[in-house]
């Protein structure tokens, strides 16, 4: 006996129409009245009688929908709870901006400490998934909100949490640190897009559009053109630059190009959120 014959019966005992059972169960009346006379001729009953008032169970029919309503049901609460069980224990979604992204990916080992049957799944965005939603369970902010029903965890590595000017390490570990004046004369590689207002006020007020040779989307480009590509540089945050092998820092900004981040979480008992957002805070401890 298929589940679906018996599914499409449940759902025309449900709505005693034909048509209307098509209609919610997204396919053509034709394939309705095949699937309930396949059920009946399975069980050699009329389970369903046709008339121009619609379709109306039989004595049988209404016995037999009654036990399928009641399966129906079970297999309902069965999908729930696997759905719920995926969501509260299997998997933790992790939201913040492409440069975090590199840092996480470069510690997974120490994200997943204390939580290795848990998928932890980093979404690199610029964009703000909403917590309260569900979009995200852990995010990674520039900006504290004071909303009720939400935990903050200041990133209090003030040496990392500022900009610097990086090199391609091949290149400058043999000329050294150089001076402002000296900025304008080499390559340098920049995102086409970016919200960072810091970044932006800063190259608009030193480097000439003539020196921007490489304008790029994403972090990761602009780290494999740095480390792979002589006389190159880029601004970069230090968290992210420290812990490049094919950089370099070169000139340290004389403006102050520190910034603040914060973990965020929903305030609600959820150990697995609670336990990432520890294991972020010890990465960023731990990095250079």
């Amino acid at each position: 006996m298929e589940w679906q014959h018996l599914k499409t019966f449940f759902v025309v005992g449900e709505t005693q129409s034909m048509s209307l059972a098509a209609r919610e169960l997204k396919t053509t009346q034709a394939t309705v009245s095949r699937h309930i006379q396949s059920l009946e001729q399975e069980l050699k009953h009329t389970l369903v009688k046709r008339d121009l008032t619609g379709s109306h169970l039989t004595p049988i029919g209404l016995k037999i929908h009654e036990q399928v309503r009641k399966m129906h049901y079970a297999a309902y609460n069965i999908d729930q709870e696997l759905r719920n069980h995926k969501h509260t224990r299997h998997h933790i979604i992790v939201s913040c901006g492409e440069m975090t992204s590199v840092l996480l990916s470069k510690n997974l080992a120490q994200l997943k400490q204390g939580i290795e049957d848990v998928e932890i799944i980093i979404t690199s965005t610029n964009t703000f998934l909403d917590l309260a939603a569900g979009e995200a369970d852990v995010v990674i902010r520039n900006r504290m909100h004071d909303l009720e029903g939400f935990v903050y965890h200041p990133l209090e590595q003030a040496h990392l949490e500022r900009y610097s000017i990086y090199g391609n390490a091949a290149t400058f570990k043999k000329r050294g640190r150089l001076k402002s004046k000296q900025l304008s004369t080499y390559d340098w590689v920049v995102f086409s897009k970016t919200k960072v207002q810091l970044q932006t006020e800063w190259l608009k007020k030193y480097i000439p559009n003539s020196a921007i040779k490489f304008k790029v989307h994403h972090a990761a480009l602009v780290m494999d053109i740095l480390s792979t590509t002589p006389n190159t540089l880029a601004i970069l945050p230090r968290f992210v630059g420290e812990s490049m092998e094919g950089a370099i820092e070169v000139y340290t900004p004389k403006e102050d190009l520190s910034f603040r981040r914060y973990i965020v979480r929903r305030n609600e008992a959820n150990p697995y959120a609670e336990k990432i957002t520890k294991n972020i805070l010890k990465i960023f401890m731990n990095a250079k």
